[in-house]
Order: structure tokens, then sequence, then C-alpha cells
């Protein structure tokens, strides 16, 4: 329950959004419990392969909240640095094991469960994952548990439930971004911060766990393909007052301002934000066609997404399944392909944000990012 000794001193509409959150929070755990006691006495199919978890020794004993990039402490001052080179995503191996004997599932995912079959273990390794809204203990506040499969579970208690789940998920996303925070910053971690703060059932909260959406397909499916994610980074149009802004927040501008004056004396109105994007797996699977007589597209759509939570589908038999291989890069053969509007790029980036891996880049002359595009153009 609220702590009702530490929220007192608190502005009302604190208290009010601390309230509202606490009981979307009480309410998501009460829909996912009920998920769990579907899929759990369920006996459909399932196939589940596991990912390592990412844990880094070094956050041992430490307090983590969203926006951190430390642990409690006082970072010394940091400052942009200019004219540096892109950061760029090292490519390792990623070993994927099929959940399927008490050794692996112990190994990966830290359930053991000697007596239960294969398809019982991997759903027992599902459900623990739909549920897990917490961090633990070596857990960054960015990096989620992840693991790719499937599961049949006909019915309509399912659908409902996955429902359920989901709108619970936007109801807390949503009153979490309701919580207004004072300060300068008013960041994510700030918010973070204030629950973890008054709210002891949410100390060790993972926002990213807790939004994500668990997937659901109604329709059959025949075929999936399992495999890996080629974009390797992600590009974003910022304006030059939100480029500013977004520093402010990070704590990134070294006081003097020289940054703003560079980039307003240049004439910059606009950047480009590029982050790389770790391997993730996906999956493709087309929709069955359309029945004879509607309108719209007469053959069957092909369907990409992500796939870093096992899919719940809505049928009695798994499709044909191409299982996720693990990840091994080869430099010679591996596509570094980026979005195509990476390629309106300069290829330098105007500067690059201290301890981060996010680079600002100018688009190339004559490029007009889409944002700006008019109708004419």
């Amino acid at each position: 329950m609220l702590d009702i000794h530490t929220v007192s001193h608190l502005p009302e509409h604190q208290q009010t959004a601390l309230r509202l959150i606490e009981a979307c929070h009480k309410n998501l755990q009460t829909n996912l419990k009920l998920l769990a006691h579907l899929l759990k006495n369920s006996n459909h199919p399932c196939r589940i392969w596991a990912l390592p978890k990412i844990r880094d020794e070094s956050l041992a004993g430490a307090t983590l909240y969203v926006g951190d990039t430390k642990p409690r402490e006082k970072n010394p001052a940091r400052h942009l640095i200019f004219g540096a080179e892109a950061p760029q995503l090292p490519l390792f191996e990623i070993e994927v094991i099929e959940v399927g004997s008490a050794e692996t599932a112990a190994a990966v995912t830290g359930i053991v469960a000697p007596r239960l079959s294969q398809e019982r273990q991997a759903r027992a390794v599902a459900i623990q994952l739909f549920g897990k809204l917490d961090r633990d203990r070596l857990q960054s506040p960015y990096v989620s548990d992840r693991a790719a499969g499937v599961i049949c579970a006909p019915g309509r208690e399912v659908r409902q439930a996955v429902e359920g789940v989901n709108q619970a998920k936007d109801a807390l996303r949503a009153a979490v971004l309701g919580l207004k925070v004072s300060g300068p910053r008013k960041t994510d971690g700030d918010r973070h911060r204030l629950i973890a703060d008054h709210i002891p059932a949410m100390r060790d909260i993972h926002l990213t766990q807790a939004y994500r959406k668990i997937p659901y397909i109604a329709h059959g499916v025949d075929r999936m393909t399992f495999g890996w994610a080629r974009a390797m980074r992600q590009v974003q149009f910022r304006r030059i007052e939100d480029v500013i802004e977004e520093l402010v927040v990070r704590n990134k501008l070294d006081g003097e301002g020289r940054i703003e004056r560079q980039l307003f004396a240049e004439g910059v109105k606009y950047l480009a934000r590029v982050e790389p994007i770790a391997p993730y797996p996906i999956v493709n699977y087309k929709k069955p066609p359309p029945p004879a007589g509607s309108s719209g597209p007469t053959k069957r759509q092909g369907v990409r997404q992500s796939a870093i939570l096992p899919i719940i589908l809505a049928q009695e038999t798994l499709p044909e399944l191409t299982p996720l291989p693990s990840f091994n890069p080869d430099p010679a053969t591996w596509s570094r392909r980026y979005p195509r509007n990476a390629q309106k790029l300069e290829d330098q980036p105007v500067f690059v944000v201290a301890n981060t891996n996010i680079a600002y880049y100018r688009y190339r002359p004559g490029v007009v990012p889409k944002p700006l595009m008019t109708d004419e153009e």
C-alpha cells in the first residue's frame, strides 16, 4: 500500500496520481494472475526459445531508476564531444536455447522444474516472463528479459484475459505519465524515483517490462518464421530546440552555452538523432486471405513483428515453425542495413553525447526531412 508516512508532505495532485498508479499496478497484477491461471491449465502445445539474461555485476547492491546512468552517486561534470566518431554497436553472438530440459531452463531462466514435460516447462517460462514486472538485482532498468516462441491457447476466456492485461498496461503507463514532478528535469527517472520512494510494492518496478504488451494473434496462422532484425540503428527527426531540451534533461550541457551558440550560429534548425539498436528477434507470418467478396486486398498479407515475448495463438495446433537461430554474425555476410532515412544523413555526426551511444547528424544538403515536407513536395 501507499506509504502514508512519506506521502503526507507531497502536493495533493501527486498524492492523487500515486494512488491511481498504485491502483493500476494492482489491477495489472490481478489480470496477469488470471492469464497465468488460464495458460497454466491449458493442454495445448507451445514452443519457447530462451535468450540469455543480461546482467551486470557492477550493479550489485545498486538502486537504479529509469534515466539514471549509474547507481546513486555524483557523476563528474560531463561534456558533449564534438567531432567524435559515431558510436557503433559491436556484433556479438547470442546463444538461443529451446526450453526443453530442466538443465537448460534452470541455466537460462532460473526455473527448475524437472518433473514437467517440455511443453509444460516452456509454458511455465512464458508465464513467468509475462508476469515479470520487477527488476532483478543485477538488471539494468533499460534491459528487459526476452524469449521468443508461440503458445497455442484458443478460447474466448484467454482472448479476454490478454485484452485485460494489455489494457491494464496502457492504464498504468498513462497513470505514470500523468504524475507531475517538480524541478527542471521532469524525466521518467524522476517519476520512477517518486514512485519507488512512496509505493513499496513498486520499489523495484521495471517500467519497460511492465509496459510491453503481450502479443496475441486471433486469426489462424499456418506458418511462422523466426529470425533477427537487421536494422542496426534508429533514426529520429529532432528540432534544435528539442535537442537542447534533451541535453538539459540528460545533464550533458557544459553550462557555458557554447553548444547552443555553435548550433545556432551555424543556422542549424534540426538534426537527426541516431542510436544503435541491439539485435532482437522478429517473426514473419501471413494473415489468412479475406473472405470472398470483401473489399480491400485479395491476397494474403505478410506480417513482420517483434518477437521479444512469446506470441499467444488462438488455435489448437502449432503452425509450421522455422525456429529462432542463434545470432552468429559474420562481418562478411551480416547486413548492417540502415533505415532508408539514414541514407539522407551526413557521414560524420555533429556531436556524440558523452557516456551514451547517441549521436546527432545533419541532413545532407537538399534533403528535406519527412516531418517538414509539404503536400507539394
